[in-house]
């Protein structure tokens, strides 16, 4: 286990860094200019003015020299400042990210907690009218967008039924019922998407595990079908769906930035959305980057969550 480890947090490294540098270039070759973003009223500046101010931003170097400078203090924990305040991304991200991460967490709970039981269930009535409703059901979820039904979800919820508040954002610290309730909505509309996936996903993998020899055997020794179905199917169909919801929880993170702007959640989109129409580069980078660094730690879990669930991933790699 320890080796195996060792070669998914060395590929863990490369992934990071690769994310970092595709990160970097994409956004560096894009079109605009920073600088007259970052000058604000650039048709009253000289073009000595904005020469001096591409200099202070040290983008009259080399894309090279900007990279290595740029991972260099990247390596130290400091992911620079904004070209157009001048605040340190760092402190930014600090207040934005934690609410982020609370809407996916929120959703993440709600997706696995009706998406597994529903797919048990659907498994446990195969063929009868309840499978083709929860079926019918995971299928409409998947397919409509995240912004509409996120729209959907406040029309009904807040604007016709006035049962939650539709929008805004309070700390939990200041007031902790009125924080959870604007929390509901975004966290629900997001947790439904995802219990969708769960829910198709645990019901194909009980259903395939179903029909192993294995399960066949434990049946043939008398054994309970609720000890057949909880121990010995889910257990071994929890695999590929542990590695499914690994991958959502990444996806979660980026679908936050439509449902945080739909339902004004101020978290990462807010920062990216601004920073992204005033062209302020290291911001975008920063947070396209804690992104990606993220999904990178969500999957190095899920690898070795994987390992512990099945010995034959982590024996395959001695």
């Amino acid at each position: 286990m320890r080796i195996y480890a060792l070669q998914r947090l060395v590929l863990s490294f490369f992934l990071a860094l690769g994310a970092a540098l595709i990160v970097f270039f994409s956004l560096h070759l894009a079109p605009g200019d920073a600088v007259l973003a970052a000058l604000g009223d650039a048709g009253m500046m000289t073009r000595e003015q904005v020469q001096v101010k591409r200099h202070e931003l040290g983008l009259d170097r080399s894309l090279l020299v900007q990279c290595g400078d740029w991972l260099a203090h990247l390596a130290r924990g400091d992911l620079g400042v904004s070209f157009v305040n001048g605040r340190p991304i760092a402190r930014d991200l600090a207040a934005t990210f934690p609410r982020s991460i609370e809407l996916v967490v929120a959703a993440l709970l709600i997706g696995v907690l009706l998406g597994i039981p529903a797919g048990v269930y659907s498994t446990t009535h195969q063929d009868r009218w309840l499978d083709y409703l929860l079926t019918a059901l995971s299928l409409a979820a998947v397919s409509v967008p995240s912004f509409v039904s996120g729209m959907l979800v406040l029309l009904l919820f807040g604007l016709t039924l006035r049962w939650l508040p539709v929008s805004g954002y309070i700390s939990f610290a200041d007031d902790p019922g009125q924080h959870l309730q604007l929390l509901i909505l975004p966290a629900t509309t997001l947790g439904l998407i995802m219990a969708a996936t769960v829910t198709r996903m645990t019901r194909t993998a009980m259903l395939e595990v179903r029909r192993s020899d294995f399960v066949r055997t434990a049946r043939a020794k008398g054994l309970p079908e609720r000890l057949v179905l909880f121990y010995h199917t889910l257990k071994n169909a929890l695999l590929p769906v542990v590695t499914l919801t690994g991958v959502e929880v990444g996806s979660l993170l980026g679908g936050t930035v439509i449902i945080e702007y739909v339902f004004t959640w101020p978290g990462m989109s807010t920062l990216l959305i601004t920073a992204a129409q005033r062209r302020d580069y290291p911001v975008v980078q920063g947070v396209v980057l804690v992104t990606a660094f993220f999904f990178v730690l969500v999957s190095l879990m899920v690898d070795l969550l994987n390992a512990s669930l099945d010995p034959r991933i982590r024996d395959g790699s001695q």
